[in-house]
């Protein structure tokens, strides 16, 4: 069987603002396949992680998707306030590929839901950086079928604050 990974993307960029519009697409099995096949496409060494928003709602495939594929639209925006402020929210739709079956094996909607991740970064000096961010996933009731969420009716929140500092401990020149 044919299974694949597609990431087309567009990206706009201005002098204080820039937009990144695309979609990852991993494929998944159809149920018309045989039991022998498969459609799945395997993400090596857990990286999307990087691509499928902060939740990390999705990181296992073909797992937590129940084999039926990932489709994630996605738009990003960054915005630089000044020399030392900027945002960022990056904005993600999740659905399968194929649909989930409920309980009494009909098709349920390929929509899961959706995420925004809001983040500010501030630089007050050079060597000082400070993130914050924070995340929501929203769910539909697909995501019942899946075992990722514990109550699809629910907002999901997650958030962090980073501090970083960071020095040259020994400048020693030759």
């Amino acid at each position: 069987m044919f299974a694949y990974y597609f990431q087309p993307e567009i990206k706009l960029s201005l002098e204080k603002i820039n937009w990144r519009l695309g979609a990852e697409i991993i494929s998944g099995s159809s149920p018309k396949l045989s039991s022998d096949s498969s459609g799945d496409f395997d993400v090596l060494y857990g990286v999307t992680w990087k691509f499928n928003g902060n939740m990390n709602v999705f990181t296992r495939f073909p797992n937590d998707v129940n084999r039926k594929g990932l489709i994630d639209p996605y738009l990003f925006t960054s915005i630089s306030l000044s020399n030392k402020l900027s945002l960022r929210s990056d904005f993600h739709f999740f659905y399968t590929q194929y649909p989930l079956l409920n309980n009494l094996g009909q098709e349920a909607t390929k929509f899961l839901g959706f995420e925004n991740d809001l983040s500010f970064k501030y630089i007050p000096v050079k060597e000082l950086e400070i993130n914050y961010a924070f995340s929501f996933y929203q769910s539909t009731d697909s995501m019942k079928y899946l075992p990722k969420i514990q109550d699809e009716n629910k907002l999901t929140l997650w958030s962090y604050l980073m501090i970083s500092y960071s020095f040259n401990a020994i400048n020693s020149k030759h």
